[in-house]
C-alpha cells in the first residue's frame, strides 16, 4: 500500500498511514517536528565538522611523526654514510701503510743482500790473504793450520777417525789410509 500525504491550506496535513488511519499535524507539532529534525542535522553536521577536525588533527599528528621519524632516519644515514667514508678512508690508508711496508721490505731485503754481498768479498778476501788457504786450478780449498786440505781431515767425534798426521796419508787413496 502506499502512503499518501495531502497538504492542505490550513495548516494541518493528513497522513494515509498503512493502518489506513488518518493523522493530522498542527502547526506547533510540524514545527516541534521541523525544530527536531533540524537540531538533529546541526547535531549531525557538527559531529561531521569535528570529527573530520579530529582527524586533520591526527594526520598532522602522524605526518609530525612520520617526518621525525623519516629526519631520524636521515641523520642515520648521514650518520652511516660518514662511517662508509671513514672505513674507506682508513682502507685506502692502509693500503697507503701497506706499500710502504712493502717498499721498507724491499729495502731492507736490498740491504740484507748488500751485506750479504759484501760478508762474502770480505771472506774472498779474507781468503785470499791467508796463507793456510790454497789456490787449486778449478777453485779454493781450505786448509787447516798443518796445511792439510779439510776434505781430508777426519771427524773428530768418531773414534779411528781423527786427524791424520801427513805420514798415515797414503797419496795414492786421496789420504784415506787408516780409517
Amino acid at each position: 500500500m502506499v502512503t499518501i500525504v495531502v497538504l492542505r491550506f490550513t495548516g494541518r496535513i493528513p497522513v494515509d498511514a498503512f493502518e489506513k488511519r488518518t493523522m493530522t499535524l498542527d502547526s506547533s507539532q510540524l514545527a516541534w517536528t521541523i525544530t527536531i529534525f533540524v537540531v538533529v542535522l546541526i547535531i549531525l553536521g557538527l559531529l561531521l565538522f569535528l570529527g573530520r577536525r579530529w582527524k586533520l588533527t591526527k594526520d598532522r599528528e602522524r605526518a609530525e611523526s612520520l617526518r621525525q621519524s623519516a629526519a631520524a632516519d636521515e641523520l642515520r644515514a648521514r650518520e652511516n654514510e660518514a662511517a662508509a667514508a671513514r672505513a674507506e678512508a682508513e682502507a685506502k690508508q692502509a693500503e697507503v701503510d701497506a706499500e710502504h711496508l712493502r717498499e721498507a721490505a724491499r729495502n731492507q731485503a736490498d740491504e740484507a743482500e748488500a751485506a750479504r754481498s759484501r760478508a762474502q768479498e770480505q771472506t774472498m778476501k779474507a781468503e785470499s790473504l791467508d796463507p793456510d788457504v790454497e789456490a787449486e786450478t778449478s777453485g779454493r780449498q781450505r786448509t787447516d793450520a798443518t796445511g792439510a786440505p779439510e776434505d781430508q781431515l777426519g771427524d773428530p767425534g768418531q773414534p779411528g777417525r781423527g786427524r791424520m798426521s801427513p805420514e798415515e796419508r797414503d797419496p795414492r787413496d786421496g789420504g784415506a789410509a787408516g780409517n
